[in-house]
């Protein structure tokens, strides 16, 4: 499986990360499991939390994955930086949805 999604990943065929987190019998970090097994293919933070993000945006043709005027304003805030380690992507600080804040770590 991790060379044909090198194999992709080099051909720059897009490759998305995305899961049914909140569906029954699927938890939130299903996404961040994702994320670390295509980071073994990839192996560049950067272009790994794209798959999350521009990438999964562009697949579906809808205006997420950025901070752009038009985009859905759905984002963490980490007090860490996931572009050192993906395992920051443990240290969310606060979570906005829909242009509100709807989590604050105290």
């Amino acid at each position: 499986m991790i060379l044909l999604q090198l194999k992709y990943y080099k051909r720059n065929i897009l490759i998305g990360a995305g899961s049914d987190a909140g569906s029954p019998g699927v938890s939130h970090d299903a996404l961040k499991d994702e994320m670390y097994a295509l980071n073994e293919t990839i192996q560049d933070n950067k272009e790994t939390l794209k798959t999350a993000t521009v990438t999964a945006g562009e697949i579906l043709k809808r205006k997420i994955g950025m901070i752009s005027e038009g985009y859905e304003a759905d984002f963490v805030i980490l007090q860490e930086n996931p572009l050192g380690s993906l395992k920051n992507l443990d240290s969310v600080r606060e979570v906005i949805a829909k242009g509100e804040s709807v989590y604050v770590k105290k």
